[in-house]
């Protein structure tokens, strides 16, 4: 079943989460005080570990070797702090 689901993210530069296979990451976005990133995903599919990364205005954007994918910009603490939220495309063992 093609469903939607939500994971709350830490404000780290780097992080796996744990998701079904071929998940497709929609949107990220501050809930609630928290950042949260949304996925389509097939809840049949087997489990797998895919990275999140979180990027800040003006530093380097990494990993820049690996397959990336855009999720979002936020504006969190006040728009004092700038957030450029990507996922990694490649599946993690």
């Amino acid at each position: 079943m093609i469903t939607i689901h939500k994971q709350v993210l830490k404000l780290t530069h780097e992080q796996e989460l744990e998701v079904p296979e071929h998940s497709n990451f929609i949107s990220c976005q501050v809930q609630k005080g928290e950042l949260c990133v949304w996925y389509e995903c097939n809840t049949k599919e087997k489990m797998t570990k895919r990275r999140i990364y979180i990027n800040f205005t003006g530093h380097e954007i990494k990993p820049k070797d690996i397959s990336i994918k855009y999720i979002n910009t936020l504006l969190v603490n006040d728009q004092e702090l700038v957030l450029h939220v990507y996922a990694n495309m490649e599946f993690l063992t």
